[in-house]
């Protein structure tokens, strides 16, 4: 009752005076008794021109419905768009496009693009003047992450952790074993591939299954048809057994299949229809579980016949909307919104609304239609509720406000993502490509509402326990301390591993290491990057210090092969190693190594530094007396793989910033530079040892564990080293 005396005070807030200033005046003629003020304010969007005809036709749409929406006796004012399209396929000539039009007042607001790798490019670019930007399908966690603070940026459909999170559980649903990874994906050291469709996928599934028990068979990339055919050759998914010994298939490994196109989708089906023999009724293909690009921009394959019944998810309208049905009435019965079209549909509308409360501030008026959804009212997007709320927004009275998408809330920290993207849950027949709806699927339902900040903010709630009876090592007394330091990677995108190092080289320092004992392979080649707006200076945070004071760099990465290192690990003098360890059996080394990592490989700039080869070179140390105890640190992705092979060799502990099927992340962001100052692990580590040098390696490991975003950092071969409670770190940290 409280909510409907409200509604009648606003109604009667606008009704009322409008009616009395109309007084006796010819109800029946419109054009007489209201004089209409019509605005017309440009707005940019950005598509793929192959498939225009679609967005012309979803735009015909919400413009007509907005015009209806404003036709009638009580609005003087109508908002009406200027819509200019740009072909977003047209990659060369997109910067100077938007170039022009962020910097022109008469352009309120940018739609689109729809593509990630463009929408990077367009918000760069639009950092410039704050030009109200609106992605509507733009779901790479790393764009979302970067522009996160950004005031005119906002996306309308939730990051790809989100997505992940759901066909995890999907495939927990079937009661699935284990899962395997098939994903586009190019050069994990490359610009392109972390901001990549795939890259929240590569990310973020080994954290989200190991979270949930699931264990991860293989994670395998490509990015083209024969390493397609490659990536396919190195999964497990033959699976032999005779009809009567399957009793559940449900029962069975499931592979999530992550195509960057749909054609990929029958490129896929092709190869797996090529290698299994019909005739042989022992092998049969995983249960395939594809993302939402398998169909995000329609699937036409009326004449190929697919193997077998894929099921995948895709990003829909709001089930409660009503815009499906409105869709299919429009369309026709048997398509279905895909790719974007809700979006930009919802896009029109929201920059319609905020240019009717305020034109010279849309971006700001987007966050107060949003932060109106803690209220109770709700409206729509039909014509009938357009006018009632246009008619509040004109008087400055702010309601919830939704659409095709749902009710527009964003989170309420950063404004950047909405907060209740639905998935859709979908069979495809075999016969046609055609789709069956079989669920809708929300994050935002009671429990499982999720804010992207949480999504790309959270930390591991499965860890390790360690036993107060592991065996107590007898070690001779320590008489030295020596460290090895590995900034493994070079380059700007990587500025984040070499500052890192930093960060542990002068807390070493300060610790008491002299130069002679510390080996530190860096590059620093970001001192004088021109994208460095503080030349020969390194900082882990923003508002951070100089890290680059005082520092001896022994080797530059570029310069060192795999073998060089094992030389330096080792004690082997050569003209290409002049400095090596000198430790001996009464000596302790510190090991930290950040950079790149894959499946049982470290990458040193190009090269590939192999656990084989790591192992061989620690057991070596061993048998020759090389080291007392050695705690090695390695913040990589995959990091796990890597540890999992050097087990079992004696006064040797590991902590790995991921266990053997994740990523790590990339946690601090520098806004002035749009560049990852540090990695969420090494910031946890070093905030664990500057509290508290003499922490246990327990309760290091729980700090650690707890405060790294998104992977599980992981603590190997303890079993062998020797009681976590009472071996410290003191004793790496003179």
């Amino acid at each position: 009752m409280r909510n409907l005396f409200r509604l009648f005070v606003l109604l009667t807030a606008i009704v009322i005076p409008t009616l009395s200033s109309c007084k006796d005046d010819d109800a029946d003629d419109d054009s007489q008794t209201f004089k209409k003020e019509t605005y017309t304010y440009k707005v940019a969007v950005i598509m793929p021109g192959s498939q225009q005809a679609r967005w012309d036709a979803i735009a015909k749409w919400a413009l007509e419905n907005l015009k209806r929406g404003q036709e009638g006796k009580y609005l003087e004012e109508v908002v009406k768009l200027d819509l200019e399209w740009y072909d977003e396929d047209n990659t060369e000539g997109l910067a100077e496009f938007v170039t022009r039009v962020e910097a022109d007042p008469e352009y309120k607001a940018i739609i689109g693009p729809l593509r990630t790798e463009n929408a990077y490019t367009v918000a760069t670019l639009c950092e410039k003047h704050h030009k109200t930007l609106i992605l509507p399908q733009c779901t790479s966690t790393e764009v979302q992450r970067i522009f996160s603070e950004s005031p005119n940026v906002f996306n309308l459909t939730q990051s790809d952790i989100g997505q992940a999170e759901v066909m995890v559980s999907m495939a927990l649903a079937r009661h699935a074993p284990s899962i395997s990874l098939l994903v586009h994906y190019g050069d994990a050291s490359t610009t392109e591939a972390q901001l990549s469709y795939g890259a929240t996928f590569r990310n973020w599934v080994g954290f989200l299954a190991s979270e949930a028990g699931l264990p991860v068979d293989t994670v395998c990339t490509y990015d083209d048809t024969a390493s397609l055919k490659e990536a396919i050759a190195g999964l497990d998914y033959f699976y032999k057994c005779r009809y009567e010994e399957l009793e559940d298939q449900m029962e069975q490994s499931v592979l999530l299949f992550v195509p960057e196109k749909p054609h990929e989708l029958v490129e896929y089906d092709s190869i797996m229809k090529a290698d299994i023999d019909p005739t042989d009724r022992l092998i049969y293909h995983p249960f395939t579980l594809c993302s939402n690009t398998a169909v995000n921009e329609g699937l036409n394959n009326a004449t190929y016949h697919f193997d077998q019944d894929y099921e995948g998810i895709d990003i829909a309208p709001s089930p409660t909307s009503g815009f499906t049905a409105a869709y299919q009435t429009r369309f026709g019965h048997n398509l279905s919104p895909i790719g974007g079209e809700p979006q930009l549909f919802d896009a029109l509308y929201m920059v319609s609304y905020a240019l009717a409360l305020n034109p010279d501030d849309v971006s700001g008026a987007i966050v107060k239609l949003s932060d109106a959804t803690n209220n109770d009212f709700y409206t729509s997007w039909q014509p009938r509720e357009v006018n009632f709320l246009m008619s509040l927004l004109r008087k400055g009275y702010v309601l919830p406000t939704g659409g095709a998408l749902g009710t527009w809330q964003f989170d309420q920290r950063y404004h950047a993502s909405l907060m209740n993207t639905t998935y859709r849950h979908w069979r495809m027949a075999d016969t046609d490509g055609s789709l069956c709806t079989l669920q809708y699927i929300s994050l935002a339902d009671g429990k499982r509402s999720m804010s992207n900040e949480q999504l790309w903010r959270m930390n591991a709630s499965v860890t390790d326990e360690f036993g107060n009876d592991l065996d107590t090592y007898i070690y001779p007394k320590k008489e030295g301390n020596y460290a090895v330091l590995v900034a493994a990677s070079t380059g700007w995108r990587n500025y984040r591993h070499q500052a890192d190092v930093l960060d542990i080289y002068q807390t070493l320092k300060k610790h008491g290491y002299d130069d002679d004992h510390i080996i530190l392979i860096w590059e620093g080649d970001i001192l004088t990057d021109t994208n460095n707006k503080y030349p020969n200076e390194v900082r882990v945070k923003p508002d951070g210090e100089n890290l680059y004071k005082d520092v001896v760099v022994d080797y530059r990465t570029s310069t060192l092969q795999p073998k060089d290192l094992i030389n330096i690990m080792s004690g082997i003098e050569t003209e290409r190693t002049p400095k090596v360890l000198k430790a001996t059996s009464k000596d302790n080394i510190f090991i930290f190594w950040s950079g790149h990592g894959n499946d049982g490989v470290l990458c040193l700039d190009r090269y590939n530094l192999y656990d084989n080869a790591i192992d061989n070179a620690f057991k070596d140390m061993f048998l020759k007396n090389k080291y007392r105890k050695i705690f090695w640190v390695i913040e990589a992705c995959y990091s796990g793989s890597i540890a999992e092979a050097c087990v079992n060799t004696p006064g040797l502990l590991m902590l790995t910033a991921a266990n053997a099927s994740e990523t790590s992340k990339a946690d601090i962001m520098d806004p002035k530079m749009n560049i990852w100052l540090s990695n969420g692990f090494t910031r946890a580590f070093c905030e664990a040892i500057e509290q508290n040098s003499d922490i246990s390696m327990r309760d290091l490991y729980y700090h650690v564990a707890q405060h790294t975003v998104g992977s599980h950092a992981t603590m190997y071969n303890y079993e062998f080293y020797g009681n976590m409670f009472t071996n410290t770190m003191k004793e790496y940290l003179p």
